[in-house]
Parts: C-alpha cells; structure tokens; sequence
C-alpha cells in the first residue's frame, strides 16, 4: 500500500490544530530575523504593545510593525491607520510627546492569509521533523527524507511571504489649519519586496519621500523659525525648543537626529544670511554670539537662536564697542616688558613653568530621584568646559546598580533590556 499520502494528511491534520499564539509568535520570529537590524532607526519594534515602545528623541526615528491582524490596502487601510494612531497617541495610559519620532509599516492585507497559511505548514512540518527524531513518529526512511525536506522548504516560503506582505510605509503628518486644531493624515508608500536589503529600501523611501529629514539646509530652517517662532515680536527662541518641537508635533519636519539640526545651525549662523546663535544670556548680553562666525552650537536650554533684525543689531553694537577700545601699545624695541608673575602676584623664576597637566578624572554619585537634572548641570558646568576646547577629547561613562529585594519580573527585564539595547549599553545584563 502507498504510504504517501498518510505523510500528507498528518501534515494537514497536524495544520488545523495549530493555535493562532503559535502562529504569530513564529510570525515574529521570522519579521524580526528579517527587520530587526536598526540601522536609520533607533530601534525596531515588531508586534510591540504601545507602553513598550520609548517615548524619546533617540538618534533616529522608531520603526513599529505593526501586527497581521492590522492589515493594509490601498483600498481599505482602516485597521493599519487605526492600531498606528493609538500608538502614535497613546504610550500604554499616557500619551506620547515625541509623536513626530514614529513610523509605521503594516502588512499587506491581501497577503496575510497566505501567509498565515505558509507559517502553519511549515510549523506543521517542523513538529513531525521533531517527532521523527524523538521517535514519537514511525516513518520510513524515504518519507522521514522528505518531511525533513518540506520542513526545510517551507520556511524560505514563508520569508518571502514575509517580504511581500510586510510593504506598507504609513507615515503619520498633520496639517495646520487656521483657527482650527491640526488634523492628522497618514501618507502610504510600497516598499519593493524584490529589494536585497530591506532596512536600505525602507531609509530610502524615507529620504525620497522627505518623511525623515537627512540633510537640511539653513533656508529651510531660517523658513521654519520665521514663520513659528519669530512673530508677534518674538526675536529669540531657545535652540533645544526648536529641536524639542520638530520630534514633538507632527507638522514640522522630522530629521533624522539632533547631529542634521545642530549642523543647519551651525552653517547658518557661519554667515549673515539666516539668523544668530548665543550659547546663553547675561542680563542684556549675550554670551558666545555668532553671526556671520563659526559657531560651536550647544543643544540645550541656555542657547538661543536670534532672529536676523536681531542678530545684525547685536553685530553691529558689538563692533561698535569694540573700535571703541583703545588698542594696547605695540610691543618692541624701547618699549618695556612686564616681568611674569605667579598667581600671588610675586615675579615668577626667570625660565620656570608650571608642569602641564594633560589629563582629567572624575567621579560623582547621583540621587537616582533627580539624577536627570543633576546629570543636566554636570553637562553643563563641567563636561562642555572641555568640548567647548576643539583639541579636548572627552569619554563619558554611565554605570547603573540596580538592586531588588524581591527580585525584578519579566516584563520590567524585557522593558529594560530593550531600552539598553537601543540606547548601545554595554554590557545591560540581570544577575541573581
């Protein structure tokens, strides 16, 4: 009797009895395997609740894949744009600030059964491949060849799949209406499943699109700044706001990283064009300005941008008051030369120099409470004294002891690990 067709029907007998968590979590895996390498982005995240996915600037945008159940067509695209926007909104019960740092990509909705499908035959047959090794099956040699060779099979079928589903680009944006609140659209593009690597293709269509900003001249910014910042009077707007702002609302531009907002800064304060920069404010003073100067720009809540009336004011005061100065006496022959003195003010050893001190350490512990805003201030009032030196390297190591009495649950591990992993902790591990 051919035995043939009882290795068939096991197969399909063994497919209907598959649960539907067993099918997405194998699902996950294969996304995950396929999408899971960041690049552009700060972190990918595949069928992740919302209170999972960190509400932050990061050094990229986040990508969310979103579950088969939220399916997209061009047609119908209601239950992708519906699980995207309460995400977008929501991170777990609190709403989310940097809405302007997500993007989304949902399966094709015509692909999903399929591929549903595919990931129960290739789980089907890899459970008779295991029970072929554990002895719990009895088949000849011929048919124990070829389970293992549809097992084999089955999976490659099922990352295309993957690849042809998984096309849909949702990119969320709002429109600014007069005496009306934004109203949110989502803007749809199809990735190729053809293309070798798929994070590439998605940073590309991203950059085409101008969904994430990679590059961003100074006009556009100087374009940005007149016409929500500079107005009703305003000619100063802090430089963290602006950055803040563009990864908060979603009818600004996303950039990829604060490193493409502070080097539009940077190029146009470099000329007189655009707008000024101040590290900070003294009274009516500005510290460190710059228009028309190099700049080494600060991203934090001391800096300020200036708008060009301004900026060309403070230019034109400042050297003012500087050929104002009367110059000191040109040093040379006759004219006498002051004898170095030591910080007492007592005449140094002729030919005696202090020893150079070329290195710098420090160490200092934090209230885990206010340790952001302690952190702040240490930036602030120590590490930029040395990166406002261009020739001074500077290495800044985080180190964090966390103790439980009663041990820490899997969620909270998960939750943390994933946040270490965005953030390139190295090593971010629990021990017992």
């Amino acid at each position: 009797m051919d035995t043939k067709p009882n290795l068939r029907r096991e197969m399909e007998g063994r497919k209907q009895n598959i649960p539907a968590e067993e099918v997405l979590s194998y699902t996950k895996s294969v996304v995950t395997r396929l999408f899971g390498r960041s690049g552009t982005f700060a972190g990918v995240h595949v069928f992740t609740p919302s209170a999972d996915i960190p509400d932050d600037f990061g050094t990229g945008p986040r990508l969310v894949l979103l579950s088969p159940s939220c399916g997209y067509s061009s047609g119908s695209g209601d239950l992708a744009r519906s699980a995207a926007e309460e995400i977008l909104r929501n991170r777990g019960d609190q709403p989310r600030q940097r809405q302007n740092r997500v993007i989304f990509l949902a399966a094709d909705s015509d692909v999903v059964s399929r591929l549903k499908d595919q990931v129960r035959t290739a789980l089907s047959w890899k459970s008779i491949v295991e029970d072929i090794d554990n002895s719990k099956l009895n088949l000849d040699l011929f048919q124990s060849k070829l389970a293992k060779r549809n097992s084999d099979g089955a999976e490659p079928v099922v990352f295309q799949l993957v690849k042809e589903a998984y096309k849909w680009l949702l990119c969320p944006c709002e429109e600014m209406m007069p005496g009306n609140k934004p109203k949110l659209n989502w803007e749809t593009v199809a990735i190729s499943p053809s293309a070798p690597n798929v994070m590439q293709e998605i940073a590309n269509k991203l950059k085409e699109e101008e969904w994430v900003i990679f590059e961003w001249a100074p006009v556009h910014l100087h374009q940005l700044l007149n016409r929500w910042y500079f107005k009703d009077g305003a000619v100063e707007v802090p430089v963290q706001k602006v950055w803040q702002d563009c990864c908060n609302y979603l009818y600004l531009p996303r950039l990829l990283n604060e490193d493409i907002f502070v080097n539009a800064v940077t190029q146009a304060v470099n000329t007189q064009d655009y707008f000024g920069y101040a590290a900070g404010r003294e009274g009516d003073k500005f510290l460190g300005f710059a228009f028309g100067d190099h700049a080494l720009v600060y991203l934090d809540g001391s800096s300020l941008l200036l708008n060009h009336e301004c900026a060309a004011e403070c230019k034109k005061k400042l050297e003012s008051e500087k050929s104002s100065v009367p110059q000191p006496p040109a040093s040379g022959p006759g004219v006498p030369q002051s004898t170095p003195t030591t910080p007492s003010g007592t005449p140094s050893p002729t030919g005696g120099t202090a020893p150079i001190k070329k290195t710098f350490y420090g160490n200092v512990s934090l209230d885990p409470v206010k340790a952001k805003l302690d952190f702040a201030t240490i930036m602030d009032e120590v590490v930029q004294t040395f990166t406002s030196k261009p020739d001074v390297a500077v290495e800044i190591s985080v180190e964090i002891r966390a103790t439980g009495n009663k041990g820490f649950d899997e969620t909270l591990q998960r939750v943390v690990k994933e946040n270490c992993n965005v953030l390139k902790f190295k090593p971010a591990e629990f021990d017992e």
